[in-house]
């Protein structure tokens, strides 16, 4: 997502919810006015946790004080300041089933929690305790105040829980845009910093050429240069490099393999790897005539060789019933 629009959604959500106690809407509005894209968890001379300290904590231990019930202490105890640097002291299911008419019954465990600098990166670290405090909160403000009347001050007390689940939300997406990693020397964008999504080649079901060999060489991040010159869109059998790849030859199929895709994926149960094989086939069935698409040919022997009836198989393959029968005639 570029870098405008992830500034643009973090303001957004720094927006106070309707009812939201008073001081912590102004202390939000404050902290987006102040904020500038170049804001980051990570940074030094643009750093957004000395804002929320001067503009949020405040206002979030008089919210917590005004309210009594069983629990606020442990809330006051971690500010919103150190809510990337300490996770929760609870979990989300010791919150379920609490409401203000009986005392809130969390177990708290206390435990020293360290990062080690080989294993996380900080900006993991703390996206990972924001992560574990957006869930606390939630529960906390939907279950807080479940069967219990529906007072002015209830309301207000669970908007501004909300709106710091928001909150939450805006300072998860302010990641660097270039950070580092203990594997490398310099400064790489921040996308490359993370654990690398696999990726499939835009062109069929097979892996590209770098989420394979990340795979064979089993690093969460692409460890050297050479990986990261490999192509993420493509895998070896359609490689543009390759003068003797299939690229050329499959190229015209992409639009019909999109759209089988799009139609396949809203069948949850499928694996995704699989549907994409599938759109592969249907798409270079339904391109070429079957009297001249090998590939229909094969299938149709490989399914009727299993005792799968013409209807199923054209079912599959997403041809006519009568095409289907052609194919099996002639052989």
């Amino acid at each position: 997502m570029p870098l405008r629009m992830v500034f643009d959604r973090a303001q957004e959500l720094l927006r106070p919810v309707d009812d939201c106690d008073l001081a912590l809407g102004n202390g939000l509005c404050a902290l987006a006015r102040q904020l500038t894209p170049s804001h980051s968890l990570t940074s030094r001379r643009y750093a957004v946790w000395p804002l929320v300290r001067c503009h949020i904590d405040p206002a979030y231990t008089c919210c917590l004080q005004q309210q009594c019930f069983n629990g606020a202490y442990l809330l006051q105890r971690i500010p919103p300041s150190y809510w990337g640097k300490r996770p929760p002291p609870w979990s989300n299911e010791s919150l379920v089933g609490m409401s203000t008419g009986t005392p809130m019954a969390v177990t708290v465990t206390f435990k020293k929690t360290t990062r080690n600098a080989m294993e996380i990166q900080e900006i993991d670290w703390q996206v990972a305790n924001l992560d574990k405090w957006e869930g606390c909160l939630q529960c906390t403000a939907d279950c807080l105040f479940r069967g219990t009347i529906n007072s002015k001050d209830h309301r207000r007390f669970q908007a501004s829980f909300f709106s710091l689940v928001h909150m939450v939300g805006a300072l998860k997406l302010l990641r660097p845009h270039r950070g580092t990693h203990p594997r490398f020397d310099g400064r790489l964008p921040d996308k490359l910093t993370r654990p690398q999504p696999v990726t499939y080649c835009v062109l069929c079901w097979r892996l590209s050429l770098r989420s394979e060999r990340m795979l064979q060489a089993k690093q969460p991040v692409p460890p050297d240069a050479g990986i990261r010159r490999l192509s993420d869109r493509y895998c070896a059998e359609h490689n543009p490099s390759d003068p003797r790849s299939r690229y050329w030859t499959d190229r015209r199929y992409k639009d019909a393999f999109e759209r089988e895709l799009a139609l396949l994926l809203h069948d949850l149960a499928m694996d995704r790897q699989q549907a994409r094989k599938l759109a592969y086939e249907r798409a270079h069935v339904r391109k070429a005539p079957p009297k001249r698409s090998p590939l229909m040919h094969e299938k149709v022997r490989e399914l009727v060789a299993q005792g799968i009836t013409q209807a199923e198989i054209a079912r599959r393959l997403g041809v006519s019933r009568q095409a289907v029968w052609k194919v099996v005639k002639r052989n």
